[in-house]
Formats: structure tokens, sequence, C-alpha cells
């Protein structure tokens, strides 16, 4: 399932919905693309798939982890001791292909 069986069609939605739904989808989309820790920025794309809503933000998650992707040395530096965040990547990078 990818989360878009379970979306609500916008023109049951009102005006001042749509417009919240909109302004979460652009602050999750900001929150996306910040500078954070390796870890947490793992973390984020893990929930939002876990959540069925990472479908809304393929390219920000596609750019996050081609970036992770190309720093990969650095990356895994930063991750040495933490086994967890470091099995996420893995994964995260295995499903996305890079």
């Amino acid at each position: 399932m990818d989360g878009q069986e379970c979306a609500i069609p916008h023109e049951h939605l009102h005006k001042e919905e749509r417009e919240r739904i909109n302004v979460l989808k652009e602050q999750t989309r900001k929150l996306i693309r910040e500078k954070q820790q390796v870890a947490e920025q793992l973390q984020l794309i893990d929930h939002l798939q876990q959540l069925g809503v990472a479908y809304h933000f393929k390219d920000e998650i596609a750019n996050v982890l081609s970036r992770l992707h190309a720093s990969l040395d650095h990356v895994s530096s930063e991750l040495k001791d933490d086994l967890h965040a470091t099995s996420l990547l893995f994964r995260l990078l295995r499903t996305h292909r890079r």
C-alpha cells in the first residue's frame, strides 16, 4: 500500500482544510530540506514513510538521499557508532535505489 489509497479526495474538503493541508505540506518540505543531523533526517524520512505520506515529498526525499549517497564517506563516519541510523540509511538508499 503506497498511502494514496487512504488520501481524502480534495473535492470533498472545504477550502480551509485544503489550505491547512497545503501549509502543513510546505512546513514538512521545509523540515526535510533543513540542515540537520543525518540520523534525524533519516528518521524523519522513515516516519513519513510509516505514516504513508512520503509520496507527497518524493522529490525532497530523493534530493536528501542523493546528497547523502554522494557524501557517503562523510556520512558513514558521522554514523559510525549509530547502528540504527546506519541500517536505516542502508535500507532507505536500497529502497530508493541510490
